[in-house]
Parts: C-alpha cells; structure tokens; sequence
C-alpha cells in the first residue's frame, strides 16, 4: 500500500518533500533580513516624527504661523520630513508583514519576495528623504555664510 500511495503523489507533493530545507532555510534568512531593516526603519520613523513635529524657527505672534515659511529651504524641509516619516512607517509594517508570515512555500512565490522589495525600497527612499530634511535643516544653521560651501557638500 506504501508504495502505491507514492506512486500517485503529485509534482507538487515531490517539490514540497524535497525542498523543505530550502524553505526552512530562507524563512530564516528572511526573518533576520526583516528584523534588522524593522529596527533601521523603526528608527529612521522616530527621528522622522520627531523633525516634523519641531518646526524649525519661531511662529508668528499674529497668525501662528512659521516664519520661515517663505524660504524654499523651509519647504523642502517640510516635505521631505513627511516622506521620511511615511516611508519609514510603510516599511516597517511591511517589514513586520514579513516576519509574521507564516513561511508557506507558495509565499515565497510572489509575496514574501514582493514584500521584501518594497520594504527596501520603501526604507532607501525614507534614508534619503531624511538626508534631505538634514541638509534642509542645515541651511537654517548656516545662514548665509558658508552656504556656497556647504552647497556642493550636500549635491554629490
């Protein structure tokens, strides 16, 4: 009877028996792959809260409003702090998507590999997005003295 229930197994059945290590092993790749880009996301997502919330300069007594509002720095320290922040989260929970995968074969067939890349990609856009928002940041500190200094500094 042994021999006869083998017999009938489906390709599918063959793969799953012979590739159970190859699953095991990349669901274990994928778990410290994951773990280590969530805590790099984690915090790239609190320094990105805490810079869109400190408003760099004062507000005006009149209107609440920033006074620098009208630099072009100010903008692109604005958005570029909220793409951090939305980039950060967005990879986080795809990267906590990941490790609470259950590591089923047919996950590894477009799922997990869908998730992983759009959490990296999603992670080096908020990296970028937040060295932006530094650079942003230092035009306020430096004023207008060593701007033509640090300008190239920051365009590579």
């Amino acid at each position: 009877m042994h021999w006869e229930i083998k017999w009938y197994l489906t390709p599918r059945d063959i793969l799953s028996e012979t590739h159970k290590d190859l699953v095991r092993s990349g669901g274990e790749w994928l778990k410290k792959t994951a773990g280590s880009c969530s805590l790099v996301a984690a915090l790239i997502a609190t320094v990105a809260f805490s810079t869109s919330t400190t408003i760099p300069g004062n507000f005006k007594d009149d209107t609440g409003a920033p006074t620098l509002e009208d630099r072009p720095e100010f903008k692109a320290f604005a958005i570029a702090s909220l793409i951090a922040r939305c980039c950060s989260v967005t990879s986080l929970v795809l990267f906590l998507s990941i490790l609470t995968s259950r590591y089923q074969e047919h996950d590894f067939d477009s799922s997990l590999p869908r998730k992983l890349i759009l959490g990296l990609t999603s992670l080096f856009m908020s990296i970028i997005s937040t060295m932006v928002c530094f650079c942003a940041g230092h035009f306020f500190v430096l004023k207008d003295k060593l701007k033509s200094v640090a300008f190239p500094v920051y365009m590579p």
